[in-house]
């Protein structure tokens, strides 16, 4: 099955034309390797490193500050899309949005990344997070420290939470086949005069589908987890979003389209959907128009 889309992002990435285009999955991969190593790099240093200050074990803060990393860094490359945009435009004209697509490409990898990060279960992987007390606390089950009969709990807890990331997914994906790929890898940032009107009613409640998708998901983490880390981890992420909407993608779109696009963005929120709209989300998710 075709992906909506591929072609306009091919023909943006002239230099990558014919069999060269798997450079795109080869580059990803590698992109999504590295996140992860990183990742799990610095859960592994926590246990490796023994950092004393003040008479506090500071252990625990390695996965946060791993994952601080890797989000700024996301955060930072993604910005150059707009950051240069204007320069590489006026420059390169036709092949500009391919000058800084890996750049950008890499930055949305990251974000990507870290929303399934907070949904792995990090004891099963790296049991060893519990031999160091400091880390223990922040890893293990916040349940187990208010109650001892949990098993009811968590089970309703894993199931909602497995249900929030199926919904996220199912966003996601369905973002990317009803808008396609090209809008996803924002190949209108740099040709908006190619762009096509969507009117799809899921701009009528939800500003950002796709930001909304993968937020759903690191929330489900706090579900499936139930650790001090994964609420963490999901703070963090939410933060990282905030900024990018309101300080880049919204200010943006505030200077094209003016007064328009900010009374629209005081009626439809950016990531949650309102009860009162659940049932258009809904269709969007099945695919109903």
């Amino acid at each position: 099955m075709k992906i909506k889309g591929i072609d306009k992002f091919r023909e943006k990435l002239p230099a990558l034309h014919g069999k060269r285009i798997i450079l795109v999955p080869i580059y990803t991969i590698t992109c999504v390797i590295l996140i992860f190593f990183i990742l799990f790099w610095f859960l592994h240093l926590s246990t490796e490193v023994n950092v004393q200050f003040a008479g506090i074990n500071w252990n625990w803060i390695f996965p946060i500050l791993g994952v601080v990393i890797i989000e700024v860094v996301g955060l930072v490359l993604v910005y150059q899309m707009w950051y240069w945009r204007d320069r590489l435009k006026q420059k390169y004209q036709q092949t500009s949005y391919q000058r800084i697509f890996f750049v950008g490409f890499a930055g949305i990898l990251c974000m990507i990344c870290l929303g399934i990060f907070n949904i792995i279960p990090l004891l099963f992987i790296q049991p060893y997070l519990s031999s160091v007390p400091s880390v223990a606390v922040f890893v293990q089950q916040i349940s187990q420290f208010w109650f001892t009969a949990t098993h009811i709990f968590d089970l309703i807890r894993v199931i909602i939470g497995i249900t929030v990331c199926a919904i996220g997914f199912g966003t996601m994906f369905r973002s990317m086949f009803t808008f396609g790929f090209d809008y996803m890898t924002v190949v209108y940032l740099y040709f908006p005069e190619e762009s096509a009107i969507q009117n799809n009613k899921i701009y009528s409640v939800l500003r950002h589908p796709t930001y909304a998708a993968l937020i759903y998901v690191s929330f489900a983490g706090i579900l499936i987890q139930f650790s001090l880390y994964s609420i963490i981890f999901f703070v963090l992420y939410l933060i990282g979003f905030e900024i990018h909407i309101h300080k880049v993608e919204d200010k943006e779109l505030i200077q094209r389209f003016g007064e328009s696009f900010e009374n629209y963005r005081k009626q439809v929120p950016a990531i949650l959907v309102p009860p009162r709209h659940w049932k258009t989300f809904l269709k969007f998710l099945v695919g109903k128009k």
